[in-house]
């Protein structure tokens, strides 16, 4: 499994069933998956962004059901074909064929009945487990709803444990990112505090980079954090500017920006814009100000939802 930032998106490793299981009443963290978590490649060097891998997993109990819609499904294959299909008597055909269609919303139901449990990044540990991953397991009854869109239901179950968020989701409190990550020492850039959140197993994993913006803005808008870029700075109180994550552009915490007489900025009449009367924030509310429509600008990244890494869940 590859171990960069990819296209934005978490990656979802698919466990070969015959390679992993996992009993319901007995969970564990598979050695494989320990592996691939812990290393990258063939050289097993260790693996920096941990955060961004989930594991799904098929059910021990629920293998055998699942294998036989599959024996099921490719036997009616068989017989659906011309030179086959032609044997048999017209109504023969006619159920043949009825079953043949209806054997793929089964087998569908039936993959994603067994692949149920999901691994994720975590400082809540299984217990007896020695790396940083957690379980959760999908409901059945939730499989059952959605057959052929297993991926959704990882997305769900992710976000139900508070592990991942979607561009349209809020960012976690300033505060907690701040004390979460390198800020806490006062200034980080925007690319390196971004990583953070593919390596460190106590923060959410991000689908894109939306979120992640929208963090920064509010501890802004805050007064907890000033960003800068260049000649740009802007603190409480400014119009939206864009945000961009790269080694050009950093983030200071508000004491850290005060005690370096970075922030607030100095006027050209020698006083600083606390000094100024009125409100300044002339942009904040629509987020229109500086061409800025209110959108993660600068990220170049599109988000999306999280996208299968080593298989498919049907």
């Amino acid at each position: 499994m590859p171990d960069d930032a990819g296209d934005g998106k978490p990656t979802l490793v698919v466990l070969g069933y015959d390679a992993v299981e996992v009993s319901a009443d007995n969970v564990v963290a598979p050695d494989l998956a320990g592996r691939i978590y812990a290393h990258k490649g063939a050289s097993e060097e260790l693996r920096l962004n941990r955060n961004n891998l989930a594991f799904l997993l098929a059910d021990k109990a629920r293998k055998p059901e699942m294998k036989q819609k599959m024996a099921w499904r490719l036997a009616l294959n068989a017989l659906r074909r011309p030179e086959k299909l032609n044997d048999f008597a017209e109504h023969q055909r006619e159920r043949i064929l009825e079953w043949w269609h209806r054997s793929e919303q089964e087998l569908a139901l039936a993959i994603q009945q067994c692949y149920r449990h999901v691994l994720y990044p975590s400082r809540n540990r299984i217990d007896g487990a020695n790396l940083d991953l957690a379980h959760t397991a999908i409901d059945v009854q939730s499989a059952s709803d959605k057959p052929g869109q297993g991926q959704k239901q990882v997305i769900e179950v992710l976000r139900a444990n508070n592990k991942l968020r979607l561009p349209e989701d809020d960012p976690d409190s300033p505060a907690y990112i701040r004390d979460r990550t390198p800020l806490k020492k006062g200034k980080i850039t925007t690319a390196t505090l971004r990583a953070e959140f593919r390596r460190d197993p106590g923060l959410p994993m991000l689908v894109g980079d939306d979120v992640f913006v929208k963090g920064i803005r509010r501890g802004i808008e805050a007064g907890a954090y000033v960003y800068q870029r260049g000649d740009l700075l802007c603190g409480a109180g400014d119009p939206w500017a864009s945000i961009h994550i790269d080694e050009q552009s950093f983030v200071y915490t508000s004491e850290y920006a005060h005690e370096h007489d970075i922030w607030p900025k100095v006027q050209d009449d020698g006083t600083s814009n606390e000094d100024q009367p009125g409100d300044a924030d002339t942009g904040a509310d629509d987020g229109t100000a500086n061409g800025d429509t209110g959108t993660e600008g600068g990220t170049g990244t599109t988000p999306g939802s999280t996208s299968g890494g080593t298989g498919s869940t049907g």
